[in-house]
């Protein structure tokens, strides 16, 4: 059953804009104000003389924001700040009147908004809008007394109906502005981030929103029975709202205009924020030695790219009140990560919704993440607490899901059946943690695992049986396997061909017969080459290492490329940079049509088994680019494994000691990373 709240966002992503794209200029004549952050604390409040006409008066710690300019209909009210920011005990308290639908205010200067104490509205029950593109951190102490809406967002202009914005740089025709806004426009290539480490709460029913180019949240978000939205928007796109009740939709659209250069202003990424503008006010977040961010509770290192939501502390929708239903929780963005949070949309009435990187399936009009990830320690419920079904819990990504958490979405102790659960990645899932749909009074729920392919077979009835052509006591035939469309590629790195012990060799067998199809041999056999330590398909070819071949140095290792139909030789791979007992061709791995090649006991830095991994253009065997770990450390045995996730490759580290485990005698539990298949950059690192 639906919760009769209903809060849906719609996000239809268009291809993504060149950084020479232009927009925005000609349309709006928009006249920008120099924009370069020094991160400074961004406080006391101070209004801009820009004819806006906002008037702030201190008495105390208490900001009275009186004045400002009314639109043609009288309904929406805007305000000009320079600054804007408070600290603790400090209260900036916005005036209104029962007229007032909408206040919108705007901040213009070049630091980010630092609020560590009290935003309200008084006399009336205006929504309240605060756009800064320069960046908004609410601190441990940051709380809202607010009697409707509230929305935090690094958006450059708010829209209107007939194409009208009000600007966070440049005039703004404030008569035309009139009507419940209807667009939000992120005209930089790398929107400004939103940070909350506070207590946000608004009252029943209404909407809680923090709309950034990253968005994090380590404190608490509350909405009884009201929607809450945590979103990490593209750059240069519009975002289309309408709001109608308690509907809100959100759509991706094309900029404004097609002509015209806007100026490229770029806000301070995450780290210059931590370290520049934050000073002593709490946020739950720290930055490492290394330089990496990471949450103070979990020492979980967080990812800092654009595109970036990260949901940690309390999302709270529920409402266990008597006759009503929950909420709605949406955490949405390129990459979702859930670390030690408590998501709740529960209600006495009937679960609400709870979207965590998608929709259902990754269908209708939800934006998609491309990366979610649910840490072991967050808990999300959509439960009916008396009467009524459960709610419904989504998990999606268009390419990786990981879910290790616990998710509820019961039946009434009283009545009714159980919610529905997806946790799905279209193309990986990797699902190891608790789901109850359950009903003590109903039927029960169900659950949908949902990857790109389900195969469902009789183990006690192989459909063939794979045997070594040169069976030996001392060989491992198996030890390394890859499918080549129907048929299978084995390896076998202690074969002795020609009677060179442990040379090694890698087969091609017949995946519905067992047949033997093709034998590739190394090239220049030597013994202990160890050929078909690790074996991998690239398309219609065939990748093999030889870790233990020993050009260029003892064991430096080389990897192979082979035609997988002919087996004639395409390219040889040779470590570029041969060192004794490198150990490179340890790992081999598809990289789109590229070719990746680990090697984890090479020395970066000097920094003995460190590790390295190697990415070769698959035609020519062009050296594209070295990865090493993010957080390069000794004995980590980077490149150890790797894979081809997408147009992403992910990189394991099976004996890397994260910077919190450092002086435990214990081993590491291991790491992995993920790094952008284009851009080289890292993506999301995972524990162990």
């Amino acid at each position: 059953m639906k919760s009769a709240w209903v809060y849906q966002l719609w996000l239809f992503f268009i291809l993504p804009l060149s950084l020479t794209s232009s927009f925005g200029a000609t349309l709006l004549s928009l006249t920008l104000d120099a924009f370069s952050p020094s991160v400074a604390i961004a406080q006391p409040i101070t209004s801009t003389a820009d004819g806006t006409g906002t008037v702030v008066t201190a008495d105390g710690n208490n900001f009275q924001i009186d004045g400002g300019t009314l639109s043609g209909d009288g309904a929406n009210l805007f305000h000009s700040f320079q600054q804007f920011g408070l600290s603790e005990g400090q209260i900036a308290d916005f005036l209104s009147n029962p007229q007032i639908q909408n206040i919108l205010a705007r901040v213009k200067g070049n630091d980010p908004s630092l609020i560590n104490g009290l935003i309200q509205v008084s006399g009336g029950n205006s929504n309240l809008f605060l756009m800064n593109p320069a960046g908004i951190i609410f601190g441990e102490n940051a709380r809202l007394n607010v009697p409707a809406d509230f929305t935090a967002t690094t958006a450059t202009s708010i829209g209107f109906a007939g194409d009208n914005w009000f600007n966070a740089f440049g005039k703004n025709d404030y008569q035309k502005l009139i009507g419940t806004p209807t667009h939000l426009a992120f005209d930089l290539f790398q929107p400004g981030t939103v940070i909350n480490a506070g207590n946000l709460a608004v009252l029943e029913g209404q909407n809680l929103n923090l709309l950034g180019g990253s968005v994090i949240n380590t404190g608490q978000l509350i909405a009884p029975s009201g929607n809450i939205t945590v979103a990490a928007l593209p750059g240069e796109n519009l975002v289309k709202i309408s709001q109608t009740g308690h509907l809100l939709s959100l759509e991706i659209e094309p900029p404004r205009t097609a002509t015209g250069q806007w100026l490229q202003i770029t806000p301070p990424d995450l780290p210059a924020l931590l370290t520049g503008a934050v000073g002593s006010v709490e946020t739950g977040l720290s930055i490492t030695q290394t330089g990496t961010v990471q949450l103070n509770d979990s020492g979980t290192t967080l990812l800092t790219t654009t595109g970036t939501t990260i949901a940690s502390g309390t999302l709270d929708a529920s409402n266990p009140a008597p006759g009503h239903r929950g909420g709605t929780v949406n955490v949405l963005g390129d990459k979702v990560g859930i670390f030690n949070a408590n998501i709740n949309a529960s209600g006495a009435r009937g679960g609400g919704a709870v979207l965590l990187g998608g929709g259902y399936q990754g269908q209708g009009t939800v934006p998609n993440a491309s990366q979610t990830l649910i840490s072991e320690d967050s808990v999300i419920a959509a439960d009916a607490l008396r009467n009524g079904d459960g709610g419904q819990v989504i998990v999606w990504a268009d390419e990786m899901s990981r879910f290790y958490g616990n998710i509820s979405a019961r039946g009434g102790a009283k009545s009714g059946d159980g919610g529905t659960v997806e946790v799905s990645g279209k193309e990986l899932l990797i699902f190891t943690g608790l789901v109850d749909a359950g009903a003590a009074r109903g039927e029960p729920g169900r659950l949908l695992l949902d990857p790109k392919n389900i195969t469902i077979t009789d183990a006690t009835n192989p459909l063939a049986t794979f045997l070594s052509p040169t069976p030996a006591t001392d060989n491992l035939f198996s030890y390394s396997l890859a499918a080549y469309g129907t048929n299978l590629l084995i390896g076998d790195f202690l074969d002795d061909p020609g009677g060179l012990a442990r040379a090694g060799s890698a087969y091609l067998f017949d995946g519905s017969t067992g047949e033997l199809v093709l034998t590739f041999d190394n090239p220049t056999p030597e013994p202990l080459d160890e050929f078909g330590f690790s074996v991998a398909v690239v398309g219609a070819n065939v990748l093999i290492g030889a870790q233990g071949d020993s050009t260029g140095a003892e064991a430096a290792g080389s990897a192979y490329l082979f035609d997988g139909n002919t087996g004639e030789l395409r390219l040889t791979l040779n470590n570029p940079e041969p060192e004794g007992f490198d150990r490179f061709g340890w790992s081999v791995a598809e990289a789109g049509a590229n070719l990746l090649v680990g090697a984890p006991l090479d020395d970066p830095g000097g920094l003995v088994d460190a590790g390295s991994a190697y990415l070769f253009d698959g035609d020519t065997g062009t050296l594209l680019f070295t990865f090493t770990s993010p957080i390069l450390k000794a004995a980590e045995l980077f490149g150890w494994s790797m894979a081809g996730v997408g147009n992403n490759i992910l990189i394991g580290a099976p004996d890397h000691i994260p910077d919190f485990d450092i002086g435990k005698t214990v081993a590491g539990p291991g790491s992995a990373y993920l790094f952008d298949g284009d851009t080289r950059g890292l993506l999301l690192p995972i524990r162990g």
